[in-house]
């Protein structure tokens, strides 16, 4: 009898890494429901876990170490405000990593106007100062003529 206690698990028919998965998955549905109480340590905790990879995904969209920290800040600030909405039907890192791939894009839609505002800004002043050149020339000439 004490021999079938020291098989090891994978002879129970468990293999090791569906035991450690499990306790994560367990662990993790407990720091979500105390987070979505309003436990900001549990929340913490979900943070130090999931802040690295939230991060690689956010650099591997937008491509810039100070954008990739901003959004990665963003998604946790937006997880806990919408922690009450979230139903479980996906894993928490799932849902996670979806509001990371959203704000990311909503940073690269952003980038994309500030561009867009820039050009048009650039070509502004630079038709001000063609303008601004032809008049000069112009009141040269008219001075020249007087």
């Amino acid at each position: 009898m004490s021999e079938h206690l020291l098989h090891p698990p994978h002879s129970l028919g468990l293999s090791l890494s569906n035991v450690v998965s499990s306790y994560t998955e367990q662990d993790e549905a407990l720091l979500v429901d105390a987070s979505k109480r309003g436990d900001q340590d549990a929340f913490a905790q979900l943070v130090q876990r999931y802040q690295r990879r939230t991060f690689n995904l956010a650099f591997r969209i937008l491509q810039q170490y100070d954008e990739a920290s901003e959004i990665t800040q963003e998604t946790f600030l937006a997880a806990w405000q919408g922690l009450p909405s979230f139903r479980g039907d996906a894993r928490f890192p799932t849902w996670l990593y979806r509001i990371a791939y959203n704000c990311s894009l909503k940073q690269l839609e952003q980038r994309k106007r500030d561009r867009a505002l820039q050009d048009a800004i650039q070509a502004e002043q630079l038709l001000m100062q063609t303008t601004a050149r032809a008049l000069n020339l112009c009141s040269k000439h008219m001075i020249a003529r007087v």
